[in-house]
């Protein structure tokens, strides 16, 4: 449990002689290290992974921009994916400066730290396909036309739909090799769902879910959850304070306000969260699905990783 692995990273820390002093252990690439101020890094790269629930953090960031002096520029459609030299320009511009993108990563930068979220794979699967209707827009399906398999019912009801076909209905691009900015606009466009670790990955060939594991583990400095949001935003607050400090405040006076309350409900939700529920019986089908077993890894590594920094900077005490 949560709790457990506080207790035993806290047991670690008072064995090892790290308990109440700082870390002499090198950083992460992630964390900024060799530029910056002794506050922190002067630049944030935000790599937002599509139905992930970013939008709400983009809100609170530009807020808090406002009052803590740093630039905040999130990327236009038709801006996503751009290539490293164009993000390392875009991060040298200001300082300090935030910088929101679908990207791709690119290793460590001095000044500069990554952050990301991911999301539970199903739920993040629904959250697109609702994302895709809303829009009026085909979904990754095979054959879109074919009436075998069009559905406009629920995300639940269409999976089931899809279970019954002789050949499967449902595909994604993780068989077709993303090793440019356009091979990751044609899945954006056409609405195919990209599995979230290939976000992780930066632009070298034959990327894997274990090269993408590794940079979530070493080149960011924090990556959240969805499920656990409040516990991501104090993350970011203690990882991050040159740009965080008072981001748990403001998100609790946020929520106090109707206007904005309405605006975070809809961006956290990613358009899904009422969209009904997804049975346990879609969710196996899911899991079974050719390459899902990729996206599946990835996010319980996320997950451990989450908890274990969450555990470390002492967010978690026994009884909490």
């Amino acid at each position: 449990t949560a709790v457990a692995l506080a207790v035993l990273v806290a047991g670690c820390r008072f064995a090892t002689g790290t308990a109440g002093r700082r870390s002499t252990a090198p950083k992460r690439v992630g964390t900024g290290e060799g530029g910056g101020s002794d506050e922190g890094p002067s630049a944030i790269i935000y790599n937002a992974v599509p139905k992930t629930g970013s939008r709400s953090l983009e809100l609170l960031t530009k807020e808090l921009g406002k009052t803590r002096g740093f630039k905040v520029e999130v990327a236009a459609l038709g801006e996503y994916y751009p290539a490293e030299a164009e993000m390392r320009r875009t991060v040298r511009q200001t300082d300090p400066i935030f910088y929101q993108n679908h990207a791709r990563f690119f290793g460590g930068a001095a000044g500069v730290s990554w952050i990301s979220i991911a999301r539970e794979p199903v739920d993040r699967l629904g959250s697109w396909f609702e994302f895709a209707k809303m829009l009026k827009k085909g979904w990754g399906v095979r054959d879109r036309n074919d009436g075998g398999c069009r559905c406009t019912d629920g995300f639940d009801a269409c999976v089931k739909h899809w279970m019954g076909m002789a050949r499967p209905c449902l595909v994604t691009v993780d068989g077709r090799e993303m090793r440019s900015r356009q091979d990751m606009e044609w899945a954006d466009d056409h609405h195919f769902p990209l599995p979230q670790w290939r976000h992780f990955c930066d632009w070298r060939p034959n990327c894997t879910v274990d090269d993408a594991i590794r940079n979530m583990q070493t080149g960011y400095a924090v990556v959240g959850l969805t499920g656990e949001y409040e516990l991501t935003l104090q993350l970011l607050e203690r990882e991050l304070p040159r740009f965080y400090s008072g981001l748990f405040q403001l998100y609790n006076a946020s929520r106090a306000s109707p206007k904005t309350r309405n605006r975070m409900r809809h961006s956290t939700s990613a358009h899904s969260s009422t969209a009904g529920a997804i049975s346990t019986q879609a969710r196996d089908w899911l899991h079974r699905v050719d390459g899902f077993d990729s996206e599946l890894r990835f996010y319980e590594a996320a997950k451990r990783h989450f908890w274990l920094q969450v555990a470390t900077q002492g967010l978690l005490t026994p009884g909490a």
